[in-house]
């Protein structure tokens, strides 16, 4: 039989597992319900367990997350994924059998700020080919579940285990908005995760979950280093810098260890792959754009290219780890052969004319000062960020730094943010690219460690009401019973920036606009302003198609009344319907993804 979830909206499944689906690596990690359960002292953090991936090179090197690289067969059926798909798609390249493969990298951030994303939406595969996006999320959330499972067997964790008995968690940015989340939901189903066994967990929050009962370095009075976990009314602000999105929250520990959130998520999608993308716009620019697409779409480059780009992004990482004045990039000698035939002169001798930029034999070597130019925009975009919240008079008590994910093991970002915030704790955990994934287990058995959220928008429903003095006289109408109406109001249940415990709800009382009305159709909007007067303002978005809400019950006439209500407080938000006093409460389900 399946578990479900126990009144304080813990699992009482057997085990809670969180898949990460990032832009650049990917992972998983899970614990059992006895680990979470047990006692243990403030020195002894819940164990929680993750995968080591073996890298596809001659190295074997050991990570705890594999690339995001999908490789689909040329009927589309599922081949492999992370450091498997790539050597599996570079041998067939180098066999030059590639053709018609299907082979996708770094996809996540199609569902950042996409406001046509919808069921129907593709994605080019390597070649330039498109296939539906659902499908390319849902066989990689497919290939992460299965991996897991299979972990799990050889745990041996009962001698009956089942499926039913894991709470899934999915890890999201923050700054998503509904439409993509839903669209994760959707991929996670078709995936093989029922709704009701899924739960999301947003990235900064879980990491901010993880963190708060680590124990940190603090200074106390008398100058002296301590060691112990956050303690209640600690106020700190939590970055993770992932490789697609920055995402930043900032929580208040209260006296009961849960947390409450001082100010709504924000972020945006300069990541570390936005620094790969400047790499990239800087060769153009140094060897001009023909030669560099060439390189690029040529089949016959096409294994050179995708190592390109995988130097790229370990160069890359080594640089920012510290201590290194110059980076060194192979070359192979096809790509100093078709730079040759196309600009008439070697590379080394190209070179010299370029600032901080040099070639000798299958080296491209480029100095420190031009690497820090490529990644000065998103450590000016991070520190702008933070500059900006800590502006805020009800942020001055926030007094640690805690930075997260992949791109916070930069050491360029990290002493940039301790030069410019000395006065605060900066916190960098040991395992800062798995903080996420850890801190959304624990997140998931314990939900309610999250006693308040913050809305990341307004939010509204589109609705027609009795004119007003100083309405937009474009918006006029009249009812059929002739009298002068005002269209597309918004009509506001919640404020951007508005705080709400866990499971709060807001609700909108709505009237007909004529006594034989029997339904309400709503439509509901979210804005980033506080006041939005009509739901066509520039700021105003659509959250999907309109429902009905039933008003059959013609007594009353225009008395009468029916109440919309949203579920705030959550990761998701949920939506119910009622005529007042007597109608049956109908829960919605939101169509945010138009076909």
């Amino acid at each position: 039989m399946a578990r479900s979830l126990s009144n304080t909206g813990r699992s009482d499944r057997l085990v809670i597992a969180a898949i990460d689906l990032g832009t650049t690596y990917s992972g998983y990690a899970y614990t059992f319900k006895h680990e979470l359960e047990r006692e243990r002292s403030a020195k002894d953090m819940c164990k929680v367990l993750s995968n080591n991936w073996q890298s596809g090179s001659s190295a074997g090197l050991i990570s705890h997350k594999t690339p995001t690289s999908l490789l689909l067969t040329k009927d589309g059926e599922f081949d492999s994924f992370g450091y498997k798909a790539e050597k599996n798609y570079m041998d067939l390249v180098n066999g030059n059998k590639h053709i018609g493969w299907r082979f996708y990298r770094k996809f996540k951030m199609l569902l950042h700020k996409n406001d046509v994303l919808n069921k129907n939406t593709t994605i080019k595969d390597d070649q330039g080919n498109s296939y539906l996006a659902l499908e390319i999320f849902a066989h990689s959330i497919r290939f992460l579940k299965t991996e897991l499972i299979q972990a799990l067997h050889r745990e041996n964790v009962q001698p009956i285990f089942v499926e039913t008995d894991i709470q899934w968690v999915i890890t999201i940015p923050a700054i998503w908005d509904p439409k993509s989340k839903d669209f994760m939901r959707v991929a996670a189903e078709e995936a093989g995760i029922e709704r009701d066994r899924l739960e999301f967990a947003l990235e900064p929050e879980a990491a901010s979950v993880y963190v708060k009962e680590m124990l940190v370095t603090r200074t106390t009075t008398d100058n002296e280093a301590e060691i112990v976990p956050f303690e209640a009314g600690t106020q700190y602000m939590v970055l993770d810098l992932g490789g697609g999105t920055i995402d930043v929250v900032v929580k208040e520990v209260r006296e009961d260890r849960t947390l409450r959130e001082l100010h709504h998520a924000f972020g945006n999608g300069l990541g570390g792959e936005s620094v790969n993308k400047r790499f990239i716009e800087y060769f153009e620019n140094a060897f001009g754009i023909k030669l560099m697409t060439e390189f690029r779409t040529n089949n016959a480059y096409r294994g050179l290219w995708l190592d390109f780009e995988t130097e790229i992004e370990k160069q890359k990482r080594n640089f920012a780890s510290g201590g290194i004045e110059q980076l060194k990039l192979n070359i192979s000698s096809k790509f100093l052969e078709l730079f040759e035939n196309s600009c008439g002169k070697s590379l080394s001798d190209h070179c010299t004319s370029i600032e901080h930029l040099s070639s000798r034999r299958d080296k491209l070597n480029m100095h420190k000062d031009l690497i820090v130019k490529l990644f000065q925009p998103s450590i000016d975009s991070i520190i702008q960020f933070m500059r900006d919240v800590f502006d805020k008079k009800h942020l001055v008590g926030v007094s640690d730094i805690i930075m997260v994910g992949g791109f916070s093991q930069c050491k360029l970002i990290t002493d940039k943010v301790k030069e410019t915030f000395r006065g605060l704790n900066i916190v960098i955990p040991h395992d800062a690219d798995l903080a996420v994934l850890k801190g959304a287990v624990i997140y998931r058995h314990w939900p309610e460690v999250i006693y308040s959220r913050r809305a990341p928008f307004s939010l509204g429903a589109r609705f027609n009401r009795i004119w007003l003095d100083g309405d937009d006289i474009s918006k006029q109408f009249r009812n059929t019973d002739g009298e002068k109406m005002c269209m597309d109001f918004f009509s506001k249940f919640v404020t951007i920036d508005e705080e709400f415990a866990s499971k709060d709800k807001a609700t909108l009382e709505v009237y007909p606009i004529c006594a034989d009305t029997t339904v309400m159709p709503v439509e509901i909007f979210k804005s980033d302003e506080e006041n939005p007067r009509y739901t066509t303002d520039l700021s105003c978005k659509s959250m999907g198609n309109p429902f009905n809400v039933d008003m059959s019950d013609l007594r009353g006439g225009m008395e009468r009344k029916v109440h919309v209500t949203l579920t705030m407080g959550s990761t998701e938000i949920r939506v119910e319907g009622q005529q007042i006093p007597n109608g049956e409460v109908k829960k919605i389900q939101l169509n945010l993804l138009k076909d």
